[in-house]
């Protein structure tokens, strides 16, 4: 009898600590326990990744948008994590208006500027620029600029993601911009090329890729606005060849322009052929500067 006491007891004591030790380890029973939410580790952003972040809003991924060395177009197709990134941000920017986004493309110094900008950074930069515009952003959301550093990234032949993307809120003050007043500025002073007969290329000036980079910025700000291109001669030849010769150098010119991403439907062309010359054309230097293009805004 005493040894089935001694089971008996033994058994409700094991019962009494299981509970005892399930209460203090599994479960609250009577003792409140405060669940602490604790975010995961962020991840570091891979070098030269992709990255839109402000207030609210963050999105990364590994992969960026990349480009051939010299070049100043990107390589297609991107990665589908860059794209999902977009859609996103578009959807936030929905609820969000009022973010002003900075690209910044970034070149090394030994590679070459074939592009009709300040610098192939920036060239880049427009490039990027361009692609989001075609996926349904604003191109008023969007400034560029241009950086050249000593060091970048590369594959082969291919620069790893040399774009940088910057969000700010918008600044009451920066909504007061007085694009007419650009417009004025530029007209003034419009872009003229010259042309040497039998001219195939153009070689720009620091100041007449600035004045270019002006035409874009106020093109991506204004909409529906334009710009237009003349072609002029020297009295050299026919009235009716020196027409067509202006208008193929306004042609020659426009293409330059598209191939450097202003928008195709954003350029007319016209031709005054010798008519209105700007120098005396019984001079070899005055009939140089009148075959000439003039670019001013609509």
């Amino acid at each position: 009898m005493r040894k089935k006491t001694i089971y008996l007891l033994g058994i409700v004591l094991t019962i009494i600590l299981g509970t005892l030790l399930y209460c203090r380890f599994c479960c609250s029973c009577g003792t409140k326990t405060t669940q602490v939410a604790v975010a995961p580790p962020t991840p570091a952003l891979p070098a030269n990744g992709f990255k839109l972040e402000t207030n609210g809003y963050r999105y990364y991924a590994e992969d960026n948008f990349n480009f051939i060395s010299n070049g100043f177009n990107t390589l297609l197709p991107l990665n589908d994590s860059i794209n999902i990134g977009l859609e996103s941000f578009k959807a936030f920017l929905s609820k969000n208006p009022n973010i002003k986004v900075l690209i910044t493309g970034f070149a090394k110094n030994d590679e070459k500027n074939n592009s009709a900008f300040t610098n192939l950074g920036e060239a880049r930069a427009i490039n990027v620029k361009n692609y989001m515009v075609s996926k349904g952003f604003s191109s008023d959301l969007f400034d560029t600029k241009g950086e050249i550093v000593d060091s970048w990234k590369k594959l082969g032949d291919t620069v790893i993601g040399p774009i940088n993307f910057s969000l700010s809120a918008l600044k009451a003050d920066s909504l007061q911009t007085d694009w007419a007043a650009l417009k004025d500025t530029i007209n003034a002073k419009p872009l003229i090329l010259y042309f040497q007969t039998g001219a195939t290329a153009i070689n720009l000036s620091v100041s007449e890729r600035e004045n270019i980079s002006e035409i874009v910025k106020y093109l991506d700000h204004v909409p529906n606005s334009a710009i237009n291109i003349t072609g002029y001669t020297d009295n050299t030849g026919s009235f009716k060849n020196n027409i067509k010769l202006g208008k193929d150098r306004a042609e020659f010119l426009k293409a330059y322009f598209i191939k450097n991403g202003i928008p195709q439907n954003r350029i007319s062309t016209s031709s005054k052929g010798a008519n209105d010359p700007i120098a005396d054309n019984n001079s070899i230097e005055g009939r140089a500067k009148n075959r000439r293009t003039v670019v001013t805004i609509n």
